[in-house]
């Protein structure tokens, strides 16, 4: 009997280096990029604990869950039975995917291999563990998503036209990248015409961004808000040594076009006196007032969603609207 770990693989293609100096980037231009949030024990512990807060799960998984319940029949049937690549780009706790993966192990879908992908080593770790169970064969892969050698571990290790992959990227991940059109850039240029992309967004509820703002204030009232603003402060904090009393926290909200298309709501860490800080030997300044973007999370038209892709080159082959989540299927035309 095969032993569970010897299936078990971890590929790590993030330099340090390169980590250290996007971070010195990100504080020179103030938007640190939203990966930094993940990052570190207490980083992954936070969002863990706010994605397992019950009040939490109630409002944003609920949807997920029933999706899959009523849509992987209907989605699997695209996929081949025997010989099935799973990249889940920003895994998070991977819990989502395993859902997938035991569904079409459950159908007699056969030699699935599952790559489990994120840029926190401990999220990572959670997500394979909580994949352990499951018959494929698993190599996680720490990685920016957003980088050029992930672009070419896509390309040489993907790009066999036997092969179908199906890449996820689910739990609204999509919506939080600041450059929606490089992701779409990356994974056009590595998906071929046999491969599928999953992915989910919110779908805005409303029409205007004074309607979102009076509803994003009420819900600042529920537990898991909180959890929510400290969990962007976190690597400013724990990582790089802020101080909680250098600014406070700020919510953004507003309309990236005339016909409120897309609705961003963005978090700002703002400071409230003058800071000098030290960071890998140099110094940066931050005046009374300054901010620093720490994440932005995107809601969209669900029609917008469809146009954005296929102007990009991709083809809808399903949508899926299960409450205010918003799942897509998609390959390239």
């Amino acid at each position: 009997m095969q032993n569970k770990e010897s299936k078990i693989k971890i590929i790590n293609l993030i330099s340090e280096i390169k980590k250290q100096e996007d971070v010195l980037v990100g504080l020179k231009t103030r938007s640190l990029d939203h990966k930094f949030c993940y990052v570190g024990t207490k980083g992954a512990d936070k969002w863990l604990a706010m994605l397992n807060d019950p009040e939490y799960r109630q409002i944003a998984e609920a949807n997920r869950e029933k999706f899959f319940q009523n849509n992987l029949d209907d989605i699997s049937k695209n996929f081949p039975k025997n010989g099935l690549n799973i990249i889940a780009l920003g895994v998070g706790d991977g819990l989502k995917e395993k859902v997938i993966i035991e569904f079409l192990e459950k159908n007699d879908f056969t030699n699935i291999h599952y790559y489990p992908v994120d840029f926190s080593k401990e999220l990572l770790d959670v997500a394979i563990n909580n994949a352990k169970h499951l018959k494929c064969k698993i190599t996680g892969v720490l990685a920016d998503i957003k980088s050029d050698d992930f672009a070419k571990f896509i390309r040489d290790n993907f790009s066999d036209v036997k092969q179908t992959s199906l890449f996820l990227m689910l739990g609204n991940t999509f919506g939080n990248f600041h450059d929606q059109y490089g992701i779409l850039d990356t994974l056009y240029g590595v998906l071929k015409t046999q491969d599928y992309f999953l992915f989910d967004v919110v779908i805005k509820r409303h029409n205007n961004k004074l309607d979102y703002m009076r509803d994003f204030e009420k819900n600042m009232q529920t537990i898991q808000n909180p959890k929510r603003v400290d969990h962007h402060q976190n690597y400013l904090v724990e990582e790089l040594g802020f101080k909680k009393n250098y600014g406070h926290a700020e919510v953004r909200v507003f309309s990236t076009d005339m016909n409120n298309n897309v609705l961003k709501r963005e978090h700002y860490f703002v400071f409230d006196r003058n800071v000098l800080v030290d960071f890998g030997g140099e110094k940066i300044n931050f005046a009374k007032g300054e901010r620093i973007k720490l994440q932005d999370v995107s809601w969209y038209e669900e029609n917008y969603v469809v146009s954005f892709f296929e102007g990009h080159g991709f083809e809808v082959l399903g949508k899926y609207k299960i409450g205010t989540s918003g799942f897509f299927l998609v390959k390239i035309k």
